[in-house]
C-alpha cells in the first residue's frame, strides 16, 4: 500500500482514474480527514407561501385602505424632535415629515403565522444544524481539493517529464540526420541546445534515454560537455 509520493515514475504514469481516486482517499485517511456528505438544505415552510394581506405605509404608519393612505399622505405631519447633546429631551420642537409617499406592504395573516409556528420552530433548528454541517462539508471539500491537487500534480509532473525526454530523443535524431550520421557533431548540436538550459538531473535523463534509443551513438562525454 504505497502513497502517491512513494510511487516510481512508471507507477505514476500507469495510474488509472480509479487508482488516482484511491490514492486521494488514502491521503485523506493518513491526514485524519473524515469524508463529509453535502447536507440537504431544509425547506422554509413559508418558501412558497404568498402573503395575502396588503397595507399601505405613510410615514411609518400602516393603513388598510389606499384611500386612507392617500389622505394621510396629503396631511401635514410632524414629529417631535430634540437635541440629545444639547438642551435634552425636555426641550422638543416639531419637525415636519418630509417623505409622505405611499408604499405598498404585503403581510401574512395572523392565522397563517400561528398555524406555521411549529413548522417554523423545526425549520429554524434544522437550518442551524444545516449551517453547521455545511461548514464541515466545505472544510472537507477544501482539504480534499488540496490533496487531489497534490496527487494529480505529481502525475502531471511525471507525464510532463516523460514528454520532455521523448522530445529530446526526437530532437537528437533530427540532429543526427543534419550531421549526416556523424555522432560527434550531433552530440555537439544537442549539447549546445540543451546543456545550459536544462537542470543537471534532467539533462542526465535526456542522455540516458538517447543512449537507449541510439545504442550505436552512445556518448558518455555528453554528460560533461
Amino acid at each position: 500500500m504505497k502513497r502517491y509520493n512513494e510511487l516510481s515514475d512508471q507507477e505514476l504514469l500507469d495510474l488509472t482514474e480509479d487508482k488516482i481516486k484511491y490514492l486521494i482517499d488514502l491521503e485523506l485517511a493518513y491526514n485524519g480527514i473524515i469524508p463529509a456528505l453535502e447536507p440537504t438544505e431544509p425547506i422554509n415552510p413559508f418558501k412558497d407561501l404568498e402573503p395575502t394581506e396588503k397595507a399601505y405605509e405613510v410615514g411609518g404608519v400602516l393603513y388598510r385602505s389606499r384611500e386612507d393612505a392617500d389622505i394621510a399622505a396629503g396631511l401635514k405631519a410632524y414629529l417631535a424632535e430634540y437635541d440629545y447633546f444639547g438642551a435634552g429631551y425636555n426641550y422638543q420642537w416639531l419637525e415636519k415629515v418630509r417623505d409622505l409617499s405611499v408604499a405598498t406592504k404585503n403581510f401574512y395573516t395572523q392565522e397563517t403565522v400561528k398555524a406555521a409556528k411549529a413548522q417554523l420552530k423545526k425549520y429554524k433548528e434544522d437550518k442551524e444544524q444545516y449551517d453547521k454541517d455545511l461548514k464541515e462539508y466545505e472544510r472537507f471539500i477544501h482539504s480534499q481539493s488540496e490533496i487531489e491537487s497534490a496527487v494529480r500534480s505529481a502525475v502531471y509532473a511525471v507525464g510532463s517529464k516523460r514528454y520532455k525526454i521523448q522530445q529530446a530523443v526526437i530532437r537528437f535524431g533530427e540532429y543526427l540526420k543534419l550531421a549526416e550520421g556523424n555522432k560527434s557533431i550531433a552530440w555537439n548540436f544537442f549539447t549546445k541546445a540543451y546543456k545550459d538550459s536544462t537542470e543537471d538531473a534532467m539533462y542526465a535523463e535526456f542522455i540516458a534515454a538517447i543512449n537507449t534509443a541510439y545504442p550505436d551513438h552512445i556518448e558518455e562525454e555528453a554528460y560533461h560537455a
